[in-house]
């Protein structure tokens, strides 16, 4: 056995399917109940309201609800909350990567922490080198070729 509603502002309409036979549709506190010939549906509405009508069509059940404020629901049931709990962030000791590529955030982190004259010589090689050599200090070989 299932269950559908839709709503206007005035009433709420419930179609149980399927259904053959009805004895009786009663508001026990926030419940519907709707006593079948074999068993008790029963639909636990959130919402104020009063049975209005009910009939059977093409082995449905239509329930109509009246509200007592012209309103939409929005829904008809409880909605459970689903809480979660954000996980811990593990702290990190470098700085945010600012690339995708794990090799360019370690030449980063390289020049971030060098020294000024280390810095002059990064620019210096990776200009000369058309960007293909990086180096961090001065070799003998470079100074005596200038």
């Amino acid at each position: 056995m299932r269950h559908e509603w839709y709503e206007t502002r005035e009433t709420a309409t419930i179609i149980v399917s399927p259904v053959e036979e009805v004895q009786e549709v009663v508001k026990r506190d926030d419940t519907l109940s709707i006593s079948l010939p074999n068993e008790v549906y029963s639909i636990r509405i959130v919402h104020a309201y009063s049975v209005q009508s009910h009939r059977i069509l093409n082995k449905q059940l239509e329930i109509t609800l009246k509200k007592p404020v012209c309103s939409k629901w929005g829904h008809l049931e409880h909605v459970p909350i689903l809480a979660f709990e954000r996980q811990k962030e593990i702290p990190n000791d470098s700085s945010e990567a600012l690339s995708n590529d794990p090799i360019m955030n370690m030449f980063m982190e390289v020049y971030a922490n060098a020294s000024d004259e280390a810095k002059k010589e990064m620019n210096r090689s990776f200009y000369e080198s058309s960007g293909t050599e990086l180096r961090t200090h001065r070799t003998q070989d470079t100074c005596s070729k200038k």
